[in-house]
This record gives C-alpha cells, structure tokens and sequence, in this order.
C-alpha cells in the first residue's frame, strides 16, 4: 500500500516528489508529447533543446526542473489520495487539472501567447494528455521510490540512471520529431574542415549554415535553422578534374521551431567545369555542382545545389575562400 510509507521522513518525500516529477517530465511527459506530434495534434516538438532565459537551459531540461516543483507538490498532496485503484484516478486527474491550468492561464499569457492557448481544441487537448501522462508517471515514480528506496543515497543513484538513460536520449536524437510530408528548403553554408586523406579517401570535410528560403543561390539570410554536414569522397577535386564521389558521411539540421532531422550521406558526386571561365551547371563560373542522396530516421532526400571552390585553382577571380555551398533540401516521409 502507498499509504504505508508516512514513516518516510519529510525533506526525503519532498527529494522524492521532485525526483518523480522531473524523471515523469523526460519520460511519460516527453513520451506522450511525441506521440501527438506523429498524429498531428501536437505544435510542439518532444525533447526541445531551444535554449530558455535567463540561464540558457535547453528546453526540455526546464521543463522537467518544472515537473520536478511539481512532483514536490504531488508528493505533499498524495497521502490523500483514495488507495488501490482510486489512487490511479486521483494521479490522472492531478496532472489533468493543476498543471494543465497553470500552463493555460498564467504560463501561456507570461510567453505572450493567447490565454488557453486561443481556446483550439488542440493545444487544449494536447495539455490535458501530456500532463495526465505526467500524474500517472509521477505516481509510478514515487510509489517505487517510497516502497523500494530506502535511503536518499539510493534514491539519486537511481535518478543519475535513469536520468542519464533519458538525457543520452536526447542528446543522441532518439526523441527528435520529424516533420510530416515532403520538405523543401535552402541551404546555404561554408566548408570548417577540410578533412585527411588516408589511402585513396578524403575526409570527413565539414560544413556548417543556415537554412534559408529556396533560392538557388548562397545567401547571408536565414528562416532560423542551423544545419551541419560532414562528407568523405574519392578522387581528385577541382576545376578541370573529373570529379568525386562522395562515399559516406553524415548531416543534421534543425529548423527554426526546432524540429530536427538527422541521418546519413548515402553517396553522391561533385562536379568541376572545365575551366575557371565556364559555367557548366549554372551555379557560376568556375563553379562546381553538387548531388547527394540522404537517409534519415524515417525520412529519404536529396541535396542539389553548388560549390564554390575556387580556391582550388589560384588562376580563379573571384579567389574564394572558405569554399562557400548552397542549394535545395528536399525531405520526404517514408
């Protein structure tokens, strides 16, 4: 029975009530949340890692910092609850009301967002979801850590645990969503590292930019997105070359609302001109172009577009340095 446990000291409830609503946060909370943003109800992207004011936490981690205040309250209230199965409701019905009404009322209006959220069904539906998720979670929690922890000790290693699991989870991009449907996008961004070579392959060569709109062209304006991309290749690079081959290599970006997609270089080629005059591709002269094939978690896609590396060749005017990349972005869902 829950109710046994009142021998639990009072400052080792209020640790427990905070260790049960921060770890409910990353797990139940998080969980629910990415299941309505793959049906479409959810705005809101799971495992957030928009850095918050003032201290520049990633979201995520503020918000189970939250979650643990409020399992510090759970805690207090709970020896209240009905027992056996009234306990269940009791928890549900918890995290339904009171978070779900802070959140709605006094949270939403402080970020300068309507007061209920507009009243639309969805972000009214997606609160009441996410934090029964929430009760239900921190009253698991809890109850094993009142029945089966006997010691603070043993309470926080199992919080360094479990939260660890949790933040690798995060940081690896387990719970990173992914937009539905096709996207398109510009891409524009400049070359970091240059990469080794090592027998008859080149790499990795880095890049890093801002997303931007499709345009064709390299651009200093951007749509809030950040991507990285790292590439091996074979081959002689440069004007008047035949070109490479790209072998492997990875990529990550992240939008403006923070939705990430991530995956792997599957192969793809890099060609040269001719010459420094000749614009073979369109991109410009002395221009190369550039074609890769990605996967993803969930998604395919396409990367077309230019480099400008002329660098390569110190006939070249423009002299171009770092080598400067730009093109289109196109995700579809599998």
């Amino acid at each position: 029975m829950f109710h046994s446990n009142t021998s639990k000291g009072f400052s080792t409830r209020l640790l427990f009530g905070f260790i049960a609503g921060f770890l409910s946060t990353l797990i139940f909370h998080q969980l629910a949340l990415g299941l309505l943003w793959s049906a479409g109800v959810a705005s809101s992207v799971p495992f957030s890692m928009t850095t918050t004011h003032p201290f520049g936490m990633p979201a995520v981690f503020s918000l189970a910092f939250w979650g643990g205040v409020w399992g510090i309250l759970y805690a207090l209230s709970e020896r209240r609850f009905p027992r056996q199965g009234g306990y269940w409701v009791a928890a549900f019905l918890f995290g339904a009301v009171l978070p779900s009404l802070v959140a709605l009322f006094l949270v939403l209006p402080l970020k300068n967002q309507p007061i209920g959220g507009g009243w639309h069904p969805h972000p009214l539906l997606t609160a009441f979801l996410i934090n029964c998720a929430w009760g239900v979670g921190t009253g698991l929690i809890l109850r094993v850590l009142l029945t089966r922890i006997t010691s603070a000790r043993q309470a926080w290693g199992m919080t360094l645990m479990v939260g660890g699991l949790a933040i690798a989870c995060v940081l690896t991009g387990c719970g990173a969503a992914q937009t539905r449907g096709a996207t398109t996008v510009g891409l524009s961004g400049v070359e970091i590292f240059g990469g080794k070579t090592a027998a008859s392959v080149t790499g990795p060569v880095l890049f890093a930019g801002k997303d931007n709109k499709v345009c064709n062209c390299w651009t200093t304006s951007d749509s809030g997105g950040t991507w990285t991309a790292s590439v091996s290749y074979s081959g002689q690079p440069g004007i008047g070359s035949s070109g490479v081959s790209v072998t492997g290599g990875k990529w990550f970006w992240q939008q403006g609302n923070d939705v990430i997609h991530f995956g792997k270089v599957k192969g793809g080629r890099v060609r040269w001109p001719a010459t420094a005059d000749a614009d073979a591709f369109g991109c410009g002269k002395g221009v190369g172009s550039v074609s890769l094939s990605l996967t993803g978690v969930s998604e395919e896609g396409t990367f077309t577009g230019c480099l400008d590396d002329t660098h390569l060749d110190p006939r070249a005017e423009p002299f171009v340095f770092p080598p400067k990349m730009w093109g289109t972005l196109t995700l579809q869902r599998n």
